[in-house]
């Protein structure tokens, strides 16, 4: 749908062309890169998981088979920003975070190409759209605090086809709930934290978002990729654990468990610390690179 909205109806809107390619032209990344290069293409919107392979072949992939790039669109759960970082050190083109869901029937939030900056993690401004983050109390969230994002636009969905329940709970009045934990900061940008269904329940009956553990875990040296998810506890609730790939040039002082937790509660508090850690090579992704939550705790079992 992302592809489909932005690339091909978008484009023209805003007086650009797209380029229609042959599969033997689009076959592996190589024969992409020639494509760009081959028709200059501008504006790049693309999953993930091409950005990190484009960053893995680093020498091997010249820096002028991109030089016509003035962007590249990309988004998801599975956007690390130091992918994004790497990307943009060594080919100097911004990777622009956007968000949007098929209820929404667009995107309704961006970055802004002229305003970019590395290490930017919000998803950037509203769109087209009017946006509120609603904490638990149903009273709105106050700028730095989580809540649901709530989205008011001119044409939402009108509903999900024989299924008037699921449409009576995504919608709140004129404002359609998309699940989504998010804040404001002092700018006015929303940065996601996480899924409103996707929580550890602790001990102590606070529902901690996997999300925002990770986001702080990847801002420490050393560490690539972290996934975040809960270990029951044998009073009750489940317990905060980790999962950690390491940089190619991490040091074991950077992976000691007792720095892991100290950086994020640095950054979280003591309340958001995982008491395990494991590190692994890789991390459990669907072919799309959208990670496999419900097979994290079996790695974590197996891992050292």
């Amino acid at each position: 749908m992302s592809g489909l909205r932005n690339a091909m109806l978008a484009a023209p809107m805003a007086g650009m062309s797209w380029v229609s390619a042959a599969v033997e032209q689009r076959s592996n990344l190589f024969a992409l890169c020639d494509l760009l290069a081959t028709h200059r293409i501008q504006r790049l919107v693309a999953a993930p998981m091409l950005l990190r392979q484009i960053n893995l072949q680093g020498a091997r992939l010249n820096p002028s088979t991109l030089a016509s790039l003035k962007a590249v669109y990309c988004t998801g759960a599975d956007l690390h920003i130091e992918e994004v970082d790497r990307f943009h050190a060594r080919y100097g083109i911004p990777v622009i975070n956007y968000y949007g869901l098929t209820e929404t029937v667009g995107l309704c939030l961006s970055q802004r190409i002229e305003s970019w900056q590395p290490g930017d993690r919000s998803l950037g401004w509203p769109v087209g759209c009017r946006v509120r983050l609603m904490a638990a109390d149903g009273q709105e969230a106050k700028p730095g605090v989580s809540g649901e994002l709530q989205i008011e636009m001119p044409l939402p969905m009108q509903r999900y086809l024989e299924d008037p329940v699921a449409t009576a709970q995504r919608f709140d009045g004129q404002w359609l709930r998309t699940g989504d934990l998010a804040y404001r900061d002092g700018d006015d940008r929303i940065t996601l934290t996480g899924r409103a269904s996707a929580f550890i329940n602790t001990v102590h009956t606070e529902k901690i978002y996997p999300g925002e553990i990770e986001s702080a875990l990847e801002q420490l040296p050393g560490v690539a990729q972290a996934a975040v998810f809960g270990l029951p506890d044998a009073a009750g609730g489940e317990r905060i654990a980790a999962l950690i790939v390491p940089l190619s040039d991490a040091s074991p002082e950077d992976l000691a468990p007792q720095r892991l937790a100290l950086g994020v509660r640095e950054i979280l508090g003591p309340s958001r610390v995982p008491v395990a850690f494991r590190c692994v090579a890789d991390l459990p992704r669907s072919s799309n690179g959208k990670l496999l939550r419900h097979a994290l705790a079996a790695i974590f079992e197996h891992a050292h």
